[in-house]
């Protein structure tokens, strides 16, 4: 079970709490924010140590700032605020839907706290594809928006220059729970404000947002893309 505030301790003791911030000594965590990642169903891998999933999600759920990884392999999310949150190691079987990434942190204090810059857009032509449920979808998180479910999943950006209506055109590929992927549509085109299509070279990971509005009658669920962009 993950530990809270390092000790699941009172939210009111803040001493304490500062404290428990700075328990290990840098010397002795390894910084894994960058690290490459394995997530299943089940678990988290990083660094052959496996995390429970629920876990690690609940520990997600706020602005994190960077991964730690110590030497009796506990996993810390050290938080823009005075909470630590602590997973500790689990053993899974082995999990069949696996999907490899890198941890992309929403805020970094190395820049002083700013929030890492992104560009979301709308994902066009998805009416032209076929249509996936978004119970369908592999989900990070699934939230309710103003009376709407809201999916958080990944997608794959990948340039078609050989597309024959745009050589400049960039698919959105989903993954669904079976492992499968699934072309969602495309980004808008440059000439039409869309930001992302010039910046993608190569194929690049992002976030997939589904709502789902297909929930409330006859209407069409919208899906939009985040990219962490350099400045």
């Amino acid at each position: 079970m993950f530990l809270l505030n390092a000790l699941d301790i009172d939210d009111t003791n803040e001493p304490l709490l500062a404290r428990c911030k700075h328990i290990i000594d840098a010397n002795e965590r390894t910084n894994v924010t960058h690290v490459i990642m394995k997530r299943g169903d089940n678990a988290l891998e990083i660094n052959n140590i496996q995390y429970d999933i629920e876990e690690v999600d609940a520990c997600l759920d706020g602005h994190i700032v960077r991964l730690y990884q110590d030497k009796k392999h506990r996993l810390y999310f050290d938080t823009d605020t005075e909470n630590v949150h602590i997973a500790l190691p689990v053993k899974h079987q082995k999990d069949t839907n696996i999907s490899t990434f890198t941890f992309q942190p929403k805020v970094d204090l190395s820049s002083g706290g700013e929030h890492m810059p992104t560009i979301t857009e709308k994902v066009v032509g998805t009416t032209f594809q076929e249509h996936k449920d978004y119970s369908e979808y592999f989900a990070i998180r699934e939230d309710i928006e103003h009376g709407v479910t809201s999916i958080t999943s990944v997608a794959l950006l990948i340039p078609e220059p050989d597309n024959p209506y745009d050589p400049h055109a960039v698919m959105v590929v989903g993954k669904l729970k079976n492992g499968q992927p699934h072309h969602v549509g495309y980004l808008q085109r440059s000439e039409k404000g869309g930001q992302l299509q010039p910046r993608i070279k190569k194929p690049q990971q992002a976030t997939l947002r589904i709502l789902a509005y297909s929930d409330s009658g006859d209407f069409n669920d919208t899906y939009t893309v985040t990219v962490d962009v350099a400045d």
